[in-house]
């Protein structure tokens, strides 16, 4: 494996790093997690468990191979099966798992029986010791196969069981003389965790030690972690998926809603004059594409990368309330993404098309842009971050330190929900600079123009502005 480290060292060198950058500049983006709270350390405990019973069964060659064609049935580029469909439930499953994938279901043919659930359920029933959480709640509920103990597990926590890395190391993760290497994802925010490796049928595991996600982009590791209420069978999607531009370059103009106007509206392809767009007339500012420039923001083991834009004047932004961003003051949900993590950093640009705002007055002379990512873990933290803060260090702990005379603010309540960046955007400035280098020196050409990219934080975007003369 590669990119091994002791997680306390790592975290004494980061806090040296923030510490000495913090001396020199101040932070735009702070949050502050604790560590992980009593839900997160329970969930942590049965995955845990449920990795080395997973590890344990897919060290037998023949029970790798099946559940890896399991894995490539909905989508042999992006290998995932749900927990629920190896053990034949119905709770939990992702979206277009259906009864006909089970092995125990064929009308037509003779039914044969699963090795997974078989191989696993020996496990369970001859080694209770060896997995003391699984082996209490299923002797509770008095049925390994089909027993309500998973269907109450899978439903809390729904999981599955993928992999991260492209098709063709996939694959060979699943040939007879590999070594089988697996990994979970925690219930906690962390860019790293432990994983072992299985050497054959009946193999103690092996620690490896931690790994990140490049080793899970660059490695076969077999990763079981949450199922995303948008792949979940049955679940609420509360973000719009989008892909990069080199597969959906067609569509680029897909997905733009005009202002609410009857007049027709033109884009502005060149810089302008603030004051020369009145009042009265409409002036609606879209971000057409965004790009992410670091795989930092996904979170260990994460699927997909999720982000939410919310937009705000100086006197409101929006909040974290148990890890969901509400809003307060004047602010406005722009909308929300997500893409697949393999894209997360590969400087790839993703059509969104969100409306920034419907019709940008001159009475609003700054707006303020806030990004956020959302995962799937929670904690017990909370603090409040300003525009412009520095950092103390109490007890071995950072502290932010917010200034009093900034008066834009954000609060942080840990949960699965992340600042990731804040900038302030004026309104002569923004048109000042639709194209050209501007202030960050870089562009993009999109329909024929070369815009001005603008950034937050890591996040890479720009500003097409749709004007209607009333």
């Amino acid at each position: 494996m590669k990119n091994k480290w002791n997680a306390r060292v790592l975290s004494l060198s980061l806090a040296v790093l923030l510490l000495g950058a913090c001396s020199q500049t101040e932070m735009e983006t702070l949050t502050q997690i604790e560590g992980p709270s009593i839900g997160a350390i329970a969930h942590q405990n049965v995955r845990a468990e449920i990795t080395q019973l997973m590890g344990a069964a897919l060290s037998d060659p023949a029970v790798a191979q099946e559940v890896f064609g399991m894995m490539t049935q909905l989508d042999p580029a992006h290998p995932a099966v749900s927990l629920a469909a190896l053990w034949e439930i119905n709770t939990g499953r992702l979206r277009g798992e259906d009864l006909s994938m089970d092995t125990s279901y064929q009308k037509q043919l003779t039914p044969t029986s699963s090795l997974f659930i078989s191989t696993a359920s020996h496990l369970l029933t001859s080694d209770p010791e060896r997995f003391p959480r699984l082996s209490a709640g299923i002797t509770s509920e008095g049925n390994v196969q089909k027993g309500s103990y998973w269907e109450h597990l899978l439903a809390e926590d729904p999981l599955q069981l993928y992999q991260l890395h492209s098709a063709d190391k996939s694959v060979s993760s699943a040939k007879s003389e590999g070594l089988i290497t697996l990994t979970y994802v925690p219930d906690f925010e962390t860019q790293s965790n432990e994983a072992w490796t299985w050497d054959g049928p009946g193999s103690t595991p092996t620690s490896v030690g931690m790994v990140t996600n490049d080793d899970l982009f660059e490695e076969a590791i077999w990763v079981l972690g949450p199922i995303d209420p948008c792949d979940l069978s049955g679940g609420k999607c509360d973000a719009v998926e989008v892909f990069p531009t080199e597969q959906y370059a067609s569509q680029q103009g897909a997905g733009y809603l005009p202002p609410p106007t009857s007049a027709v509206p033109l884009l502005l392809p060149y810089n302008v004059n603030h004051e020369d767009v009145f009042e009265q007339d409409v002036l609606s500012t879209v971000i057409p594409m965004i790009k992410l420039n670091t795989r930092s923001w996904l979170g260990f083991g994460a699927t997909h990368q999720k982000l939410s834009f919310w937009r705000a004047s100086p006197d409101g932004v929006p909040s974290i309330s148990n890890g969901v961003v509400v809003p307060s003051g004047k602010n406005y949900a722009i909308g929300k993404i997500r893409f697949r993590a393999q894209q997360a950093s590969m400087n790839l640009w993703h059509p969104v098309y969100l409306e920034f705002d419907a019709d940008w007055n001159q009475s609003e002379n700054e707006e303020l842009l806030v990004v956020f990512s959302e995962h799937h873990f929670s904690g017990s933290a909370s603090t409040s971050a300003e525009l412009s803060a520095g950092f103390d260090l109490k007890e071995g702990k950072i502290i932010p330190t917010p200034k009093a005379t900034v008066k834009v603010g954000v609060t942080i309540k840990a949960g699965g929900t992340k600042l990731r960046g804040q900038q302030v955007f004026s309104r002569r400035q923004v048109l000042a600079t639709i194209v050209g280098p501007g202030l960050t020196g870089l562009e993009v050409t999109h329909g024929n123009v070369s815009y001005n990219v603008k950034k937050v934080s890591e996040l890479d975007f720009f500003f097409t502005h749709y004007y209607t003369n009333l």
